[in-house]
């Protein structure tokens, strides 16, 4: 049988949000992606990364939060989660450059939207001005990595996520232009084949 990532891409995001949907999100509160189900690009083996976003002043039941997740528990994904206002999501891009990168990509899913679209505003503002407070910090936080993992064109068994050229970087360089301090080459091509890869490695190791 012939894999074709792309497919596998598509019917895993499918599935995903297929659950999603079926999920009943508490009142005044939003459901929100981030990670490889907000950029589509999750695999078989992929975790669900979301944010419940709630109104501020608004106290959920951990019973209530929950119940929310138990169909996702259920139907066998590992899930991280954090719930939090749309100030809280914010105060992330100033503490913790890892989580920061991946709230980026915060996508809405369900609920009220216009929480999202709050917290996605004040997090692109509070990311602007940390990036250009912490950059070296910030530039040195991927320096690191690439020392760890290595570059990705050279290696014989590359990380692809984390290595230099991965997939990692693609994140790192929609970061600096969210903060006005580059522009995003085009990259259409070089991500598919990331994308591709890692997908395949799932797909063969039958793990994340």
């Amino acid at each position: 049988m012939i894999l074709e990532p792309h497919k596998i891409r598509a019917e895993a995001y499918s599935s995903a949000r297929a659950l999603i949907d079926d999920l009943v999100i508490p009142p005044n509160a939003a459901l929100a992606a981030t990670g490889s189900l907000a950029r589509q690009e999750m695999t078989s083996y992929s975790d669900l990364d979301m944010v419940l976003i709630h109104a501020p002043g608004q106290q959920l039941e951990e019973e209530e939060v929950a119940a929310l997740w138990y169909p996702i528990w259920d139907a066998k994904y590992h899930l991280d989660f954090a719930v939090r206002t749309p100030d809280e999501c914010a105060a992330v891009a100033e503490t913790d450059v890892a989580a920061a990168l991946s709230q980026l990509d915060l996508t809405f899913l369900a609920g009220d939207k216009q929480l999202v679209d709050e917290s996605r505003a004040k997090l692109y503002a509070t990311w602007r001005v940390s990036l250009q407070k912490n950059f070296d910090r910030f530039i040195d936080s991927s320096i690191d990595r690439w020392r760890r993992a290595g570059p990705i064109a050279s290696m014989t068994r590359p990380e692809i996520k984390n290595g230099r050229g991965g997939l990692r970087d693609l994140q790192l360089l929609r970061a600096l232009a969210l903060g006005n301090l580059c522009d995003v080459p085009e990259l259409g091509a070089e991500r598919d084949l990331l994308l591709d890869v890692r997908v395949l490695l799932h797909e063969h190791s039958r793990r994340h």
